[in-house]
């Protein structure tokens, strides 16, 4: 029953913090932040907030240091929107989960391109080596 309730506040938090990024910050930084996941540990004190952000490494730093000093405001927003004892105390991460993915998905398609070229040479070099022995049959 813990995890369960675990997860639905991750999930609430997440939509959350999104929902103010979006409607409220006016920082330039944040503008192509997407929240992907929010881990809360089980005492609710502390979360760990994943997010991408398009742009490449130099927007992902700065997007951490907006976040990282929008915390205090995002904290009150949770505030406001649920009536916990704790709000907890946010840390921000670069989900590199998407990278990683994609990573994944070039060597798989390489290891398939190569399987591929390989398999079409093998039957080339088998109707070749068919055609000599019927040569030699006759």
């Amino acid at each position: 029953m813990g995890f369960r309730r675990i997860e639905r506040a991750n999930e609430l938090l997440r939509e959350i913090i999104g929902d103010f990024l979006v409607h409220r910050m006016r920082d330039p930084r944040l503008q192509f932040v997407t929240i992907t996941e929010v881990q809360l540990s089980p005492d609710f004190q502390h979360g760990k907030v994943y997010f991408t952000v398009l742009g490449g490494e130099q927007k992902e730093k700065e997007a951490v240091e907006a976040l990282q000093n929008a915390e205090p405001l995002i904290r009150e927003e949770i505030n406001k929107n649920v009536h916990w004892r704790f709000i907890p105390r946010l840390t921000f991460f670069v989900d590199k989960r998407i990278e990683k993915a994609m990573g994944v998905l070039a060597i798989l398609d390489q290891i398939a391109q190569s399987k591929s070229v390989s398999e079409t040479e093998d039957s080339t070099g088998k109707s070749i080596r068919k055609k000599a022995r019927r040569k030699s049959e006759k």
